[in-house]
């Protein structure tokens, strides 16, 4: 009987044994955990901008100047995926000196619905596949925007500097960018996906506004990291109330003309 229960114990604990049972506990873990995350409404319907980020009101951001738009290459279009955007060049006209880099801003704002699989288009990847280096560490901050409602005025924003060493350029740009997503400000990636897959929601959009701010001379001399940081919070100033009231969706509304009796049971 001795040598049966060592036998017994011996093939429970063969290391084929032992990954198996490993794989079948992370899995089971891992089901509940994707459960939580796909939710009970696994298909969310998309929800459409109020108007067109194209009709962004150029004379309502202050002092801010509509320089250009940006062209968008027919290739870049399709791998943006988004529904609907702008690629901005801004200029704050209460800056006086040529030489000032947050006179000019490049702002990019992004829209996305009805994408189930569409994964957020950052910085963080897109910068450094165009041959950029992350010289500081990436990292969230919370600025206040005091034009925005006060239960929405404290954002989040991702801020970011990079270098770009070559012959001819030594660039170093500094990125702020935050998400606004089902009705709130988000910027951390997993939180954004959780936020768009949450357990009950019908609805789903998220929308990127990126800027970094330069000189506008050339060569480019680009902001750094705080004057970033500062002058972001001031465009946002007059930028984020244009896109709340007149263009974001009003997802809240939207789920509560949801008939209750559709709604899935968790």
């Amino acid at each position: 009987m001795a040598a049966n229960t060592r036998e017994h114990w011996r093939l429970l604990f063969r290391p084929s044994f032992v990954v198996c049972a490993l794989i079948l506990i992370a899995t089971a873990v891992g089901d509940g955990l994707l459960a939580d995350l796909l939710t009970v409404v696994v298909e969310k319907k998309p929800l459409h901008l109020q108007n067109s980020l194209s009709t962004l009101d150029r004379d309502a951001l202050g002092p801010y100047r509509f320089v250009r738009a940006k062209r968008v290459s027919s290739d870049m279009d399709t791998a943006l995926g988004a529904n609907d955007y702008i690629f901005w060049i801004l200029e704050d006209t209460s800056i006086s000196s040529r030489k000032d880099p947050t006179r000019f801003a490049e702002l990019a704002i992004t829209y996305y619905t009805g994408k189930p699989d569409q994964r957020p288009h950052t910085p963080d990847i897109c910068l450094p596949a165009n041959g950029y280096d992350t010289k500081m560490p990436h990292e969230t901050r919370q600025i206040h925007i005091s034009t925005l409602p006060p239960d929405q005025a404290e954002i989040p924003v991702r801020v970011l500097t990079f270098v770009k060493s070559s012959v001819f350029s030594g660039d170093e740009p500094s990125v702020v960018y935050t998400f606004h997503c089902n009705g709130r400000f988000v910027v951390d990636k997993i939180k954004l996906m959780r936020t768009l897959r949450g357990r009950h929601n019908r609805h789903e959009y998220y929308c990127k506004v990126e800027v970094s701010f330069s000189d506008g001379m050339e060569p480019l001399q680009f902001a750094g990291r705080e004057e970033t940081v500062g002058a972001a919070r001031k465009l946002f100033e007059h930028l984020l109330p244009l896109l709340l009231d007149r263009h974001f969706p009003d997802w809240e509304a939207a789920e509560a003309a949801v008939d209750p009796g559709t709604m899935d049971e968790s």
